[in-house]
């Protein structure tokens, strides 16, 4: 349905590049071009209280949301309590999604409330965010490919098409390739996810291709690989 790389360096556009054409308005004061989740590439960070983007116009998702939420979470400090991190409605009467509680998120149903997940986030580096609602009202969460939160069955208020799809970042947060499903990923896609970093326009089995990972780095592994092979094979050819 959407996916939001996230990694502008200027403008005021989140581009989608699903093709379904769910671009984003990124907040004022959003700060663009920050560091991403992977070397060499960036992601969307607040600059002061907090940054975001939201859908341009009506909401991919509505009526009773059955959908996957995903996105890759960085934050230095303990957010505020249930700072709305990737959201479908409007918090305040409608929809559902993913907040943070200082470093441990959970499950928002706009109009009814809040539940943990009880699981604590290391703050200062990349987690993989996962949200799930089935169409029973079931909401789960998923952290760095594994299941941490199931909720039971529980009504949600609808959403409707006005009211937006969106990420928000609290203070000292990034985030990086937000996207949505109008489905419940199943559990061995969310660990290939994670995985993989494969993101909604690759394969959920494959992984990502080597050329989106660091080449640099991995040669550099490989040539410090090569310098102990060969002060092995000079010490033993001195021993013989």
């Amino acid at each position: 349905m959407l996916y939001w790389p996230l990694d502008e360096t200027s403008g005021i556009t989140a581009g989608d590049v699903s093709g379904n054409g769910n671009v984003g308005d990124y907040y004022v004061g959003t700060l663009l071009g920050a560091p991403g989740p992977e070397t060499g590439t960036f992601a969307a960070a607040s600059s002061g209280t907090q940054g975001g983007a939201q859908t341009r116009g009506n909401t991919p998702v509505t009526g009773m949301p059955v959908l996957t939420l995903s996105g890759w979470f960085s934050q230095a400090v303990a957010a505020p309590s249930h700072s709305v991190i990737m959201y479908d409605g409007n918090s305040g009467t409608t929809g559902c999604g993913l907040d943070m509680d200082s470093s441990t998120p959970g499950t928002i149903r706009g109009g009814i409330g809040f539940d943990t997940s009880g699981f604590n986030t290391l703050l200062g580096r990349w987690h993989h965010l996962v949200f799930t609602e089935a169409l029973a009202g079931v909401q789960q969460i998923y952290v760095d490919g594994s299941l941490k939160y199931t909720s039971i069955p529980f009504a949600t208020n609808s959403v409707i098409a006005a009211n937006p799809m969106l990420v928000q970042f609290p203070p000292s947060a990034s985030m990086a390739h937000f996207a949505c499903w109008s489905s419940v990923l199943a559990a061995a896609d969310v660990l290939a996810i994670y995985n993989g970093r494969v993101n909604p326009q690759e394969s959920t089995a494959s992984g990502r291709p080597l050329t989106d990972f660091d080449l640099a780095a991995i040669g550099a592994d490989l040539a410090a690989c090569c310098d102990v092979i060969n002060l092995i094979y000079a010490a033993v050819h001195k021993l013989y």
